[in-house]
């Protein structure tokens, strides 16, 4: 993989940036150290005051009707139940405290006795009369503390509305009154500083009873998830971040002392923030302006440095392509001429070493291009084809370009063979092997291997080659690639084939030749005893035979020699196969041949009720001539032309044997 190179200018540039920002950063961190945690500390305390101040708030509000009922309380004990002075006092501390929506006095049974309410309630005070408080918690809690009890909120079956109770023991009655939510949450809106915060008041349970927005409340909203509220509900009421609609505000809860419900004061995180982001804006814009002038500096250091190496650069570049061998030139500095002269020393000794290896690669490019009967390919320790000689191309059809630094060497490999391959070293080796790895790994343990392989060649056809696989290593042991040399093996396969082709020819000549001398040997028995019986026969005198018995036995005896003749022929077939026969050529009259032939093969037609029938025609003027031939083998054609003729006929058919003569150098036999 080849690695990135950047510029100098850029790495200059970088390292003057870097050098100038750091008293810069070290300005914001220190800055960022000291002056941050004291303006959040500052921040905090605000926050801490404006929540104490909103709890105070928030707390005196609710004695004002705790004040007014304690102060009913002490009228009321001193009157009688269901007195005018009971009512008077009832409508009083309902016309005095706007937190009340109703007021009555419930006996010691729970039953409502007197009630006052708003005219705006949205029941009558005979709605209250007679109501059994008796099931409800406050009653219970209240008559067993024997103090004011403040309730949580609740379902008023009367209204419909969420509302709280305030009760308050009065002898053995109890005097009860009603909270108003809205009038409640109108009374504890912050004033002064804390104009952005907000003021929630929770029951016992974490439900709403006052909100800025009142509709929370009417909905019983519980904000017992939040994991500040969890705490205080939990014991541990206290200071921290909450997020409620996606704005993140810091908060405040607190336990009410006399009425046990919870106060949360929340003020905007952004708000409390806002001085330190202007502070921090300020910073920010000074440090920037800084950066972008320590930045405009370093590029203009950056750049004049390199000009002193492009200088350089230039002198070295025309150095090596000859142009200017004595070139001397001011770089500016001691260190870097001292560089320059070093460097010139170093190209002198490299010219003269890169001549040597030129003149060295060339002559071992030209002889490995000399053996262009020999495949021979170079590869890196990954398989990428490094050489490709003339040998290789004249084996594989590809051109040196076409792969040199473009392919790798198993590329060229049968796939289905380097499977195989894999498959075998994984058994051998115990452990994975793949790619161009399947080729080289005996090479690289073993420093050499040869084996038999399959190359492709560039038209798709197959090589079997013998490849020695060679480890190529450096002065220092290291490996830097392969050698592969093949020699193509398909002239050895084949001669290799010929000779199992000729030793299987050999076998099958001796085994028909003993073949044939068996059956020749098994012929010649019954047929010397059938020629010697027709010689018998014939030679008993003429009035032992009729003519047509005498024909017959000739007959017999015919086809008895021409048997003869055949079988040997057959024991000169080898004779035929090594081109050696000798045929007895001389001039043969094929009009008594055919009929010869045709006399041999007619016992066998009139079986079938074939008849065989010679037509000639005769031409005074040109008779037949005769031709030159093997008499016997001549015969031999024609019997199995009319054998067949008769064999594949119909009954009482016919077999016809017509001559014509073109012209004087040919004759024409025709058998129908």
């Amino acid at each position: 993989m080849t690695q990135r190179r950047v510029a100098l200018g850029r790495i200059l540039a970088r390292q003057f940036v870097v050098a100038a920002s750091l008293p810069l950063l070290l300005v914001v961190v220190l800055w960022s150290a000291t002056a941050l945690p004291d303006v959040v500390q500052r921040i905090e305390r605000e926050n801490e005051a404006t929540a104490s101040l909103m709890r105070g708030q928030v707390e005196a509000v609710l004695s004002v009707p705790q004040r007014a009922l304690e102060m009913a309380a002490g009228l009321i004990a001193t009157s009688a139940p269901g007195s005018e002075l009971t009512r008077t006092v009832l409508q009083q501390a309902l016309a005095t405290t706007p937190a009340f929506a109703s007021v009555y006095v419930a006996n010691a049974r729970g039953i409502v006795e007197d009630a006052a309410v708003t005219a705006n309630g949205g029941i009558n005070a005979s709605d209250l009369l007679a109501l059994d408080l008796s099931s409800r918690p406050y009653y219970a809690d209240a008559r067993e503390r024997r103090a004011l009890v403040w309730s949580d909120t609740f379902l008023s079956p009367l209204t419909g509305q969420v509302t709280a109770v305030l009760a308050l023991p009065v002898g053995d009655r109890l005097l009860i009154a009603d909270f108003s939510l809205t009038g409640l949450a109108s009374e504890l809106t912050p004033r002064g500083r804390a104009h952005d915060a907000i003021v929630i008041v929770l029951d016992g349970k974490g439900r709403v009873i006052v909100h800025p927005q009142q509709r929370l409340a009417a909905w019983q909203e519980n904000l017992g998830y939040l994991p500040l509220v969890r705490a205080a509900l939990q014991g541990d009421p206290g200071a921290g971040e909450i997020e409620v609609d996606g704005q993140r505000w810091l908060a405040t809860v607190a336990k009410a002392r006399t009425t046990g419900w919870y106060i949360l004061v929340a003020q905007p995180r952004s708000e409390l923030f806002a001085p330190l982001r202007r502070i921090g804006l300020i910073v920010g814009a000074a440090v920037i302006l800084a950066f972008a002038l320590a930045v405009g500096m370093a590029l203009r250091l950056a750049r004049n440095e390199v000009r002193r190496y492009r200088r350089l650069v230039k002198a070295a570049t025309n150095f090596v392509d000859q142009r200017d061998q004595h070139l001397e030139v001011d770089l500016g500095s001691e260190e870097v001429h001292e560089l320059w002269r070093r460097l010139r020393s170093l190209l002198d000794q490299l010219h003269n070493e890169t001549q040597q290896a030129s003149a060295a690669r060339r002559d071992l490019l030209a002889v490995l291009d000399a053996a262009t009967e020999v495949s021979i390919i170079s590869t890196d320790v990954d398989g990428v084809i490094r050489l490709f000689n003339r040998g290789a191309e004249k084996m594989l059809g590809y051109s040196a370009g076409a792969l040199v630094g473009k392919a790798t060497a198993q590329t060229l490999h049968d796939a289905a063979e380097l499977a195989a391959r894999s498959d075998d070293l994984r058994r051998r080796c115990g452990r994975m092997v793949a790619g161009f790895d399947v080729l080289a790994a005996v090479a690289r343990e073993a420093g050499y291997e040869v084996r038999n392989w399959t190359y492709i060649r560039h038209d798709g056809s197959r090589l079997l080659v013998s490849i020695a696989m060679t480890a190529v290593h450096d002065a220092r042991g290291e490996l830097t690639g392969f050698l592969a040399i093949a020699v193509d093996q398909t002239q050895q396969q084949r001669a290799a084939e010929l000779e199992v082709s000729r030793e299987r020819a050999e076998a099958a000549s001796e085994a028909k030749s003993e073949f044939l001398s068996r059956v020749s040997h098994e012929l010649r028995t019954p047929l010397n005893a059938m020629l010697g019986y027709a010689q018998l026969l014939t030679v008993g005198g003429s009035q032992s035979l009729s003519d047509l018995q005498r024909d017959r036995v000739v007959r017999i005896e015919t086809a008895g020699w021409h048997l003869v003749r055949l079988i040997d022929d057959l024991l000169d077939l080898s004779s035929i196969e090594s081109s050696r026969i000798q045929l007895k050529m001389e001039a043969v009259d094929v009009v008594s041949v055919i009929a010869e032939a045709a006399r041999l093969v007619e016992p066998r037609a009139a079986v079938q009720g074939v008849s065989v029938r010679q037509l000639v025609e005769p031409d005074a003027s040109r008779p037949t001539p005769a031709v030159l031939g093997d008499q016997t083998r001549l015969k031999q054609v024609f019997v199995n032309l009319l054998s067949n003729a008769v064999k594949y006929n119909t009954r009482r058919g016919r077999v016809e044997v017509a001559f014509t003569q073109p012209d004087d150098k040919h004759l024409c036999i025709r058998i129908a």
